[in-house]
């Protein structure tokens, strides 16, 4: 046989070998509950806590996709909003102002035209121009009253506009505070020169002064707001990797003495929005003032009461803040004066 197919048919030979060592490899073996529960314990506790985490990553994608969704499509809702009501406002003030403008014109020529007629003829050859002159002033009135309805109509629409933002406005704010579910906002902390730090330092205080058990797995990140002082520590965002962590360690939240060159008290608060944060500090103003008898933050809602026995009112937005301001400084002027 040739040197050459001699080879060939080694080679034909090797490769069959292999295949057939590749048909005899037995395929892997899918983990499932029957080879779970006879697994040893270790190992069968380390495959649940893996699948936990999993389960718990892809639910925060999905929430934080949701709430991006939801947020991206309030965002543009409003802008449309605006533009429409900035757009037909506009439009139907300038109309209703050249047209009110035209009929006062026109009214006033006709008095003069009336004067002049009076002062330029008798009273028989007035007394026809007088009445076609009145005929037109009603004309000119009735058009004139049908532009204040059609005004009233376009601010009616504006407040229907305006009540529908305000609606928006409250639902974007929820999303975002829902974002801050597991937050707290602790005052007074001394400052750390890494993260890393001021999470053991939150670990510490829960332990130490709060009497909660938690561990630094427990924190998933801080942060730190503003720029840094010299004379006070900023303010830190916590935010926990469960929200029972979080309650536990704001429910059990008192007044703690951190130790140092100067004692100084440590406070938590709930981590509000911008808005509540604003609507917050409006309310305690009005405390300060003796308009209401208090204001607080509870569970990401802004609170507060107007007499010393009534039941707390939750605060949504400034206008409703404004208009309790307003209802019980009357309420004090009438009651000062009978």
């Amino acid at each position: 046989m040739p040197r050459d197919k001699q080879s060939q048919a080694s080679n034909q030979a090797t490769m069959k070998k292999k295949e057939d060592n590749q048909e005899q490899v037995p395929p892997p073996k899918r983990i499932t509950i029957s080879t779970l529960e006879s697994c040893p314990s270790w190992l069968k506790d380390m495959v649940i806590n893996l699948a936990n985490e999993l389960c718990e990553k892809k639910i925060k994608e999905l929430k934080e996709e949701l709430k991006e969704d939801m947020e991206e499509e309030i965002k543009w809702s409003l802008i449309a909003h605006f533009g429409e009501i900035e757009e037909m406002t506009e439009g139907m003030k300038e109309e209703v102002k050249r047209n009110n403008n035209k009929i006062s014109a026109q009214i006033e020529k006709c008095q003069k035209d009336i004067k002049t007629s009076r002062e330029a003829q008798s009273k028989s050859n007035v007394e026809p121009e007088l009445i076609k002159l009145k005929d037109e002033i009603k004309k000119l009135e009735a058009t004139l009253k049908k532009q204040e309805r059609r005004m009233e109509k376009v601010e009616y629409e504006n407040w229907l506009k305006t009540t529908e933002i305000r609606k928006l406005k409250a639902q974007l704010d929820d999303v975002e505070q829902n974002g801050n579910a597991n937050d707290v906002q602790v005052v007074g902390l001394p400052e750390n020169d890494t993260n890393e730090d001021d999470i053991k330092a939150i670990v510490k205080l829960g332990k130490q002064k709060f009497g909660v058990d938690i561990k630094t797995s427990d924190v998933e990140h801080t942060y730190r707001l503003g720029k840094r002082k010299e004379d006070k520590p900023r303010d830190i965002i916590v935010k926990f990797c469960k929200k029972s962590i979080r309650e536990k360690f704001y429910q059990n939240r008192k007044a703690a003495i951190t130790q140092g060159d100067a004692a100084k008290t440590v406070y938590v608060n709930d981590h509000l929005t911008e808005h509540r944060r604003y609507l917050l500090y409006m309310a305690r103003k009005l405390y300060k003032s003796n308009t209401i008898k208090a204001a607080w933050s509870q569970g990401g809602n802004v609170l507060i009461r107007l007499t010393e026995n009534s039941n707390p009112v939750q605060i949504k937005d400034h206008e409703e803040l404004a208009e309790i301001s307003d209802q019980m400084t009357r309420e004090r002027e009438e009651a000062d004066t009978n």
